[in-house]
């Protein structure tokens, strides 16, 4: 398969690979999601991505997405964790928009012509800026989700009722006073209207009781945490740890912590912690963080990485176990699954994997890989071997599918095959890798050559001009020479492959 040519869908989280991609190249493209890339302005080729259906750009830096206008086949749009202060109109243009998310942006105002978005049917604007709900929204009849969590709101419109498929509405954490009693006259499941403080008793009490709908109100007490107060402070924070800066973005949480206790405010610097392998202070925020917030996945999951971290694994699978219950999502899946492998419980990481791999709406080339290692460590090589193939189908630009295959043909002996391998991907693998990939290929052939009695002088240069920095990999060259002492190899072999190991490995 050509895959800039016929290739539908990619996902890409890193800054250096979203860099060095050719968007002009990728015109089948369906499914986009550039997650945490640190982008700051949209490549212009995006927007001549017209076969797009589902784009997701998330937790980025992006300020202005009026090129959007041109993308009029989206279905699906998630722009959550930006810097966004304003819905264009080129938005609004997008007829066949079903699903919304603009979530922790800086957005103000709904735009009163967001009734053109005839179509739409989920919006998620939660922790904004915004202070009313317009008309306009009120025309959308074919919402059926609407979460406006976390903003200014001090007052639902009394025609609320208009949108007759609602089905979710969440307001959890602004500014209501009261609810009006038309409310009452929508087919609910599922309301949301705790932490408005002055709203305590002042909502319909017909709502209480009503068959089918789950009911989350305010109760005397209950506390306003938002980090509105502090919110130029709190982006101010949050900047500083997408640029790793963590200290410095501790100074700010513990001060911001000081005034108001707050959920996302305690897990930003859980997970400054977590950064600064202070895992106990991590998993005490962690927990705080869920004691304010028990309906976040999201603060389960970290938590979850903490007690990993501490080997406290059986705890790190009670959190996972937690956030897959609030969200059986592909990712809390995956993550339970890698829990389950380090306490050598294979058969139930292959089970969360495979879950994982058929929840995917779009095929993950990494699953199959992470699955293929666990039947390695299983013995069931077949298997393993049929994971690392699907994954080279799945995604012919994974570098790791090649790597973990290519050791595994050196851990099995099967040294010839492993050789034919090379010949057959190496020039892919070095023309899509970065320079740490390369030298991983280059020393992982190096290895098989030396075990086939084949000379490496074509390419050991290669290899020491790649190696000056050299490989921050200790867990996988103890491996390596784990391998050795076992390995039935002749001495003298035995003695290169050390010898290359030690040029590659950074001391």
């Amino acid at each position: 398969m050509d895959s800039d040519k016929e290739q539908e869908h990619l996902k890409l989280n890193s800054k250096v690979k979203y860099g060095e991609l050719d968007f002009s190249k990728k015109k089948h493209l369906k499914d986009l999601t550039l997650y945490d890339c640190e982008i700051t302005v949209l490549d212009p080729e995006i927007f001549k991505l017209i076969n797009l259906k589902k784009l997701t750009i998330n937790d980025n830096d992006i300020i202005n997405i009026s090129g959007i206008r041109t993308l009029t086949n989206l279905e699906e749009l998630d722009l959550g964790g930006n810097y966004i202060t304003e819905i264009p109109d080129g938005l609004l243009s997008l007829q066949k928009l079903k699903k919304i998310d603009l979530s922790e942006n800086c957005i103000t105002k709904i735009p009163e012509n967001i009734d053109k978005l005839k179509n739409l049917e989920e919006l998620d604007l939660s922790g904004n800026y915004i202070t009313e709900i317009p008309d306009g929204l009120l025309s959308l009849q074919k919402l059926r989700k609407i979460i406006l969590s976390e903003n200014r709101i001090t007052k639902i419109p009394e025609n609320i009722d208009k949108l007759e498929n609602l089905k979710i509405l969440e307001l959890t954490d602004n500014y209501l006073k009261e609810l009006p009693n038309s409310i009452c006259n929508l087919n609910l499941e599922k309301l949301l209207f705790s932490k408005n403080k002055d709203l305590t008793d002042n909502y319909p009490k017909s709502l209480n009781g009503k068959p089918g709908l789950k009911v989350k109100k305010p109760e005397k007490g209950d506390k306003k945490f938002s980090h509105f107060k502090n919110r130029s402070l709190y982006y101010d924070a949050k900047s500083m740890v997408n640029g790793e800066e963590y200290e410095s973005a501790l100074k700010i949480l513990n001060k911001i912590l000081k005034e108001e206790q707050c959920g996302q405010t305690l897990y930003s610097r859980g997970y400054c912690y977590l950064e600064l392998e202070e895992y106990h202070k991590a998993c005490e925020d962690f927990t705080a963080a869920i004691e304010l917030e028990f309906d976040k996945e999201i603060y389960f999951s970290a938590k979850a990485v903490a007690h990993s971290r501490l080997d406290e694994f059986e705890d790190a699978i009670k959190n996972h176990s937690k956030a897959i219950g609030l969200n059986p999502s592909v990712q809390n899946y995956q993550n339970r699954a890698i829990v389950h492998k380090k306490m050598g419980e294979y058969e139930r990481s292959v089970d969360d994997f495979t879950k994982a791999i058929e929840m995917a709406k779009v095929e993950n080339s990494e699953l199959y890989v992470l699955r293929a290692a666990v039947y390695k460590r299983m013995g069931e090589l077949t298997k393993s071997w049929e994971d690392l193939d699907t994954a080279v189908e799945v995604d012919p630009d994974n570098l790791s599918t090649y790597l973990d295959t290519l050791e595994m043909y050196i851990t099995t002996e099967s040294y010839r095959e492993g050789f034919a391998y090379i010949e057959k991907h190496g020039d892919h693998v070095l023309s899509i890798g970065n320079n740490r990939d390369k030298l991983l290929f280059l020393y992982l052939k190096a290895t098989v050559f030396i075990c086939l009695n084949m000379g490496i002088e074509s390419f050991e240069d290669e290899i020491k001009k790649n190696a000056k920095e050299g490989l921050d990999l200790e867990w996988y060259f103890g491996h390596t020479r784990n391998w050795l002492k076992e390995s039935k190899l002749m001495e003298d072999k035995k003695d290169k492959i050390e010898e290359i190991t030690d040029l590659v490995e950074r001391k």
